[in-house]
């Protein structure tokens, strides 16, 4: 999600709100109500036990906060092999690679030339990857541009 900075309007008054801060108002409200009250976004993050591989125990902390789409996430799917799969069969290069959330299938990252992941995404509806490169532990979601350490 996207940070929004919000300005009051001096000449409505000191006890009216533009429709802006209305609806960030409102906005702020319901992720309150959704979220457990704590209104905090990556200092809130809360620790899940889950399993990455079936034979490896992680604690999988996820910021609830970011989306619906990444609190979905149970177990954290790796990278099977290191390479892009629609850069293979093209025989292009990729600058990094994602590991969708849903189908498991890696692909090269926005920065590439060809954008396999992000055009994935948007064709099969899997809405969140994890980095697939070593020492990055995070997922992002597509549609609502939410992103989680674990």
């Amino acid at each position: 999600m996207l940070s929004r900075s919000v300005v009051a309007d001096p000449a409505a008054g000191p006890g009216n709100l533009t429709p802006l801060l209305q609806v960030s108002v409102a906005h702020l409200l319901s992720c309150t109500r959704r979220w457990g009250g704590t209104g905090r976004r990556k200092d809130s993050m809360r620790s899940e036990e889950t399993t990455a591989r079936p034979s490896q125990s992680k604690r999988l902390a996820i910021d609830h906060l970011a989306c619906t789409h990444i609190s979905d996430i149970a177990a954290v799917k790796q990278a099977e092999v290191r390479e892009c799969e629609d850069c293979v069969k093209t025989g292009a290069r990729w600058v990094h690679l994602r590991t969708c959330q849903t189908c498991g299938g890696t692909r090269c990252c926005d920065s590439s030339p060809n954008r396999h992941a992000s055009k994935h995404a948007r064709a099969s509806e899997h809405p969140v990857v994890a980095s697939a490169e070593p020492g990055e532990r995070w997922l992002y979601c597509y549609p609502d541009d939410a992103f989680s350490e674990y």
